[in-house]
């Protein structure tokens, strides 16, 4: 679920736009783990844990300006932080289900959705009355992106004939 507010506000020429997201998201009290040694000593089932602790929650918030700085020029700012959950195929693939296959990739209930951080500087300027610059300058950072990891607790013959990989959150990008 999301809930939004956004407000618009205007002094002496200076616009500011703010506003605030709430994002949460829920994997399901039934989410099940497989049925594989190495990923069951890992994790435990969802049902074990309260909604308190298996909500995934952000609040995001995002603010841009545009402030007048001639009649010609304006100077423009954002930023943000957006909050994106992972593919539900990543979350869910093969649960509950034993692993019959080398190679196999199984979800993970417990991904933490990717967090992004964006950033936007920049400056129009009118050269003519039909034609304008803008120079802008773009950052963004994002956390939490989806890589996959072999699950090895114990030894690999505990865990059946294969180890099993998982979906987990270890990339970064910028």
């Amino acid at each position: 679920g999301a809930a939004y507010g956004q407000d618009r506000l205007k002094y002496e020429g200076m616009i500011v736009n703010a506003g605030v997201r709430c994002d949460w998201f829920d994997p399901g009290v039934r989410a099940t783990r497989i049925g594989n040694a190495s990923l069951a000593s890992r994790f435990f089932a969802p049902g074990n844990v309260s909604f308190t602790e298996r909500v995934k929650t952000q609040i995001s918030p995002r603010i841009g300006m545009a402030y007048p700085i001639t009649d010609r020029d304006v100077l423009h700012f954002h930023y943000g932080r957006f909050f994106q959950l992972p593919n539900l195929e990543f979350l869910y693939s093969y649960l509950g289900q034993p692993i019959d296959r080398a190679n196999t990739v199984v979800g993970n209930v417990f991904l933490e959705p990717e967090n992004t951080i964006s950033y936007e500087l920049g400056v129009d300027h009118q050269l003519t009355d039909n034609l304008t610059l803008d120079v802008t300058v773009f950052f963004k950072d994002i956390y939490g992106l989806i890589g996959t990891s072999e699950q090895t607790q114990g030894s690999n013959s505990a865990a059946g004939a294969q180890a099993a990989t998982s979906y987990v959150n270890k990339d970064y990008g910028t």
